[in-house]
């Protein structure tokens, strides 16, 4: 059986979600130091050919897994990953423009697989954003064969989504949440647009109304 479906609130760095613990739990996740929660810790990470581990290594004790943006690391960098108990994913964007056709859709999906072939990556991220209404169904169909194939694979699929809370008419309704929780191994809450530090990077539609 597929473990739960986990919930990550993406921050400008790092983030926590947190549970109570059973009583007398906590001590390590992962092999990493915690408290008596159950928490995740990811990041989002753009890197650049030729990047040492230095930004990364001053979090590794605490950080569970990281999404690489940009260029693909290398080897040995996610074999430094993998060293440190961290989970390397990689980023799979996408649009309307992007996913309009079968022919489109069916090419997106083979390149999430093949970002998957390199042994050193433990999954994909899925972060589409601003579909229309009407391609819900079509966008939900490709989560579920991303995540069939992909776990066949032994790899696991996050998916990007808003906090749902800014209110803006490009609210994303095209998101079925009861397909995503069945099929996504994570789900990263993207809301550093709804609250960061320094308060520039904070939007509009994140100020009380």
């Amino acid at each position: 059986m597929r473990p739960k479906t986990q919930f990550i609130l993406f921050a400008l760095l790092a983030c926590t979600v947190a549970s109570p613990a059973p009583a007398g739990e906590g001590g390590e996740v992962h092999g990493k130091r915690t408290t008596k929660t159950r928490r995740h810790i990811s990041t989002w990470y753009s890197y650049p050919p030729g990047r040492g581990t230095n930004e990364l290594a001053a979090v590794a004790d605490i950080l569970d897994s990281v999404c690489f943006t940009g260029a693909r690391p290398s080897r040995d960098y996610l074999d430094w990953c993998r060293t440190n108990r961290i989970e390397a994913y990689g980023l799979m964007g996408g649009n309307a423009a992007s996913l309009n056709t079968a022919e489109k859709r069916a090419a997106w999906l083979a390149k999430c697989l093949e970002v998957c072939d390199d042994p050193g990556y433990d999954g994909v991220d899925l972060d589409v954003e601003y579909l229309p209404l009407d391609m819900k169904d079509v966008y939900s169909e490709l989560v579920k064969s991303v995540a069939e194939a992909l776990h066949k694979k032994g790899k696991k699929v996050g998916i990007c989504v808003f906090a749902l809370l800014h209110k803006r008419p490009e609210d994303p309704e095209f998101y079925d949440f009861a397909v995503i929780g069945k099929h996504c191994d994570r789900i990263n809450v993207m809301c550093y647009d709804l609250h960061a530090a320094p308060a520039l990077y904070a939007q509009w539609w994140a100020l009380p109304r």
